[in-house]
């Protein structure tokens, strides 16, 4: 029978051990998701249909809950076929609903979810909504080879700065607190919201979940300063581009360029298959997405899903929100679920 189960149940991870996933599905990675935002990391198993779904349920009023994906692209780990995994998302809601949850909004992962959306048209109580292109790299040439294919500018880009002194190490000393600055320099100057602002407990417990499987590339100027920092991860063969930040100082000359030049080799050292460069921000084609498209020419789509398990309690928190804010509709109609949208009062 279909359960939801905590991060230490060795179900989890034996379910994750039959199907292919990132390591957003570990279950140590969705309880420092879930500590970091206040929730509780569960997972819904159905192994009859072989899928699982990691969660962070979060609690509302009355004894209910909602649920989201923890932070990335958990997605849903399967490998059924489009009917089974119709059949387990149908079985989901029934179960999310007896289980006290009203809302579920899941991100799916771009490459391991891509069949998920057509199983799931016209389901009811399941909105699927796609949001943009991200960006994959290959990892089947050899390094000089796709180098070769760069873009005129970015390979000149690249020369200059390796003319210039900087270097790429990985997991060198001092590395994480290196990050810690770059990052944080990043997320100040983008005006980044607070649950973005990642702190040294969260990078050492992440950097503990994951072990081998996560790495701190740092580049820094001839001079030794650290120029922009990145953690890179891999886990069944799919390295992910997960986050970085620049030096000020240093980000006219985009040392990142070099980063992900020297991550693409780690990652084919690690035998990934794919690098995944993600998306622009909010999964918009805009000016990151253009310079991570510089270096990979594969796109796939991200989708997420935002599933209603009851809907006459769905709709009494939307009224109940709309009534509190002096609202008769909410400011952005995508926003789901809508009883979590923030008003500027």
């Amino acid at each position: 029978m279909p359960s939801f189960v905590r991060p230490e149940d060795p179900l989890w991870a034996d379910s994750l051990a039959r199907c292919p996933h990132d390591f957003y599905a570990l279950p140590c990675f969705a309880a420092l998701d879930a500590s970091w935002s206040n929730g509780e990391a569960v997972a819904y198993i159905d192994r009859e249909n072989n899928i699982l779904i990691p969660l962070v349920r979060r609690a509302l009023s009355y004894g209910y809950f909602d649920a989201t994906s923890p932070y990335g692209y958990p997605g849903i780990v399967t490998n059924a076929l489009t009917k089974k995994i119709r059949n387990a998302i149908e079985r989901y809601l029934e179960a999310g609903q007896k289980a006290g949850l009203v809302t579920s909004f899941l991100r799916l992962h771009p490459l391991l979810n891509a069949n998920i959306p057509h199983a799931l048209s016209g389901l009811d109580s399941c909105m699927i909504v796609e949001h943009g292109p991200t960006v994959s790299v290959s990892l089947a040439e050899e390094d000089e080879n796709w180098l070769a294919q760069l873009p005129k500018g970015l390979r000149r880009d690249i020369r200059v700065l390796q003319r210039e002194g900087y270097v790429a190490e990985f997991n060198g000393p001092d590395a994480l607190n290196a990050f810690m600055d770059c990052y944080h320099a990043s997320m100040k100057r983008r005006g980044a919201a607070d649950t973005y602002l990642f702190d040294q407990n969260y990078l050492e417990q992440l950097t503990e979940c994951l072990g081998a499987r996560i790495t701190v590339c740092v580049v820094r100027s001839a001079q030794g300063e650290p120029a922009c920092a990145g953690l890179f991860t891999c886990v069944n063969r799919i390295a992910q581009y997960h986050l970085s930040g620049t030096n000020p100082s240093h980000l006219s000359l985009g040392p990142n360029k070099l980063m992900l030049t020297a991550a693409r080799k780690w990652a084919r050292e690690q035998g990934a298959q794919w690098f995944h460069l993600g998306g622009g921000v909010g999964a918009r084609e805009d000016g990151l997405f253009a310079f991570k498209r510089r270096f990979g020419s594969h796109l796939s789509s991200f989708w997420t899903l935002r599933l209603i398990h009851d809907r006459d309690l769905y709709e009494n928190l939307r009224t109940r929100w709309l009534q509190r804010n002096n609202l008769t509709e909410a400011p952005n109609p995508n926003f789901f679920p809508v009883y979590r949208q923030q008003v500027c009062q």
